[in-house]
């Protein structure tokens, strides 16, 4: 499940905030006296109320049963309760249990805690929420570790009471969460320390070990933006190049309609002599992939399951997705390799049956090109949730075809290029996750 606050982007938001809170917490409680959260914090563990209680239509106390209800910064729940349970106030802090552990978010009113949430309150003035909510920030990933389960992790209120929080001065309490919200206001650029807000002297060691931390995620985010603009550069080549081959006019090629080239959508009428119990290949959208353009783990179905009401194709057809956002994101494949060489698939596919005079592979590289997607959005119908791309576009869609020989030279080439793309990703996937790698291990190290 994902965190609650989306993936963190930026290196500062990534790496170096949360390494400043886990740092500078830490540090505090190494000089000066502690208590746990439950000495100085009420905390009030979520109970789930009666099921046939919970509503969508605004009756009674608004409901935070977990993650889902939280926002941003303040709950955003779309359930309510006529029976609620355990209570949190306004500007109590919500805390995660279950799932994202440890994650908080400020009340902004009167809500029922479900069983995935608590609420912690300061049992006096001692304590700045603001601050109390900083310790919790900072023991995010100690939280997370702690939980138990299979399917969910979860913690209980004894993780959560064993919370060491520092007894600070209301001013060192200041004096660190400006220094937090200073670091947290550089989301896009990089932050100099030698503005940044005073530190405690007990403090300033850690400091120095966050504009390391800093120094060095910068340098790895930059090494990751760079290997992503390689390879956006090799895509945007190829799509230039393929551009230029559908939309030109070569007087040695060939120029027509789809179906001068290939069978649209062919019927099986009278192709297929199968046995209703003999077993065909089927092809569910999620078994395209779009990056290598083959089928993957096709299900082997009787024939009789799968005869009527599913497209059909067989070994060296072209199929590619006619419907939204499958068809723009190149969900398509040349068939090989099909049980009984024949397949059938969701009623999503288009399928092209190339004829002598081009390659199934001349075709895949055509329907794949971001101008033949283009083209095809212009024609696009049905809702917007579920647009299609409708026969009569391919019926009468001008496509090139060059000699044969030319053709197999043509996607020789672009194979070569796609294939440096493919292996420039794997680079990049490897390498985002060695530095990824390399920074925890720094982290650790820290702390």
């Amino acid at each position: 499940m994902a965190r609650v606050s989306n993936a963190r982007s930026g290196h500062i938001e990534q790496w170096v905030v949360p390494a400043a809170r886990e740092l500078l917490i830490q540090e505090a409680c190494k000089d000066v006296p502690t208590k746990q959260l439950d000495e100085i914090a009420f905390i009030e563990m979520g109970q789930s109320p009666d099921g046939n209680s919970v509503n969508s239509d605004g009756a009674g106390t608004p409901f935070i049963g977990g993650p889902a209800d939280l926002g941003i910064e303040f709950p955003a729940s779309s359930r309510w309760t006529t029976t609620p349970t355990k209570l949190c106030k306004p500007d109590d802090i919500i805390v995660c249990v279950r799932a994202t552990i440890g994650e908080p978010r400020w009340s902004d009113g009167i809500y029922c805690l479900g069983r995935g949430v608590a609420g912690v309150r300061p049992k006096d003035g001692k304590i700045d929420r603001k601050f109390l909510f900083r310790i919790i920030q900072a023991n995010e990933r100690l939280l997370f570790e702690k939980g138990t389960g299979t399917t969910f992790k979860t913690i209980t209120k004894d993780h959560l009471s064993q919370i060491e929080v520092p007894i600070l001065s209301p001013e060192t309490q200041k004096m660190i969460g400006e220094y937090l919200e200073w670091l947290e206001s550089y989301s896009k650029t990089r932050p100099d320390f030698s503005t940044a807000p005073k530190l405690p002297d007990f403090l300033n060691s850690a400091s120095a070990t966050v504009a390391h931390i800093e120094s060095l995620a910068a340098r790895l985010n930059e090494a990751q933006r760079l290997r992503e603009e390689a390879s956006q550069e090799v895509d945007a080549l190829i799509d230039s190049i393929l551009g230029h081959l559908i939309e030109g006019n070569n007087p040695n090629w060939s120029y027509g309609i789809i179906p001068e080239f290939a069978e649209v959508n062919p019927s099986r009428k009278g192709q297929i002599t199968l046995k209703a119990e003999d077993l065909v290949s089927f092809v569910p959208m999620k078994a395209v992939d779009d990056i290598t353009g083959t089928i993957t783990k096709p299900e082997p179905r009787p024939y009789q399951e799968v005869g009527k009401g599913y497209t059909w194709f067989q070994d060296g057809d072209v199929i590619f997705a006619r419907i939204t956002p499958c068809m723009e994101n190149g969900k398509s494949a040349i068939a090989k390799n099909l049980v009984n060489g024949t397949g059938f698939g969701s009623t999503e596919f288009h399928v092209l049956r190339p004829s002598e005079k081009v390659l199934a592979e001349w075709l895949y590289v055509l329907v794949r090109s971001k101008q033949f997607k283009k083209d095809a959005a212009d024609h696009f119908k049905g809702t917007a949730g579920q647009q299609r791309v409708p026969q009569s576009f391919l019926d009468n869609k001008v496509i090139p075809a060059p000699p044969l020989d030319e053709q197999r030279r043509i996607v020789a080439y672009l194979d070569g290029l796609q294939a440096k793309v493919n292996a420039l990703r794997g680079l990049q996937s490897a390498s985002g996750e060695e530095l990824s790698a390399l920074m925890s291990s720094v982290l650790d190290r820290a702390f």
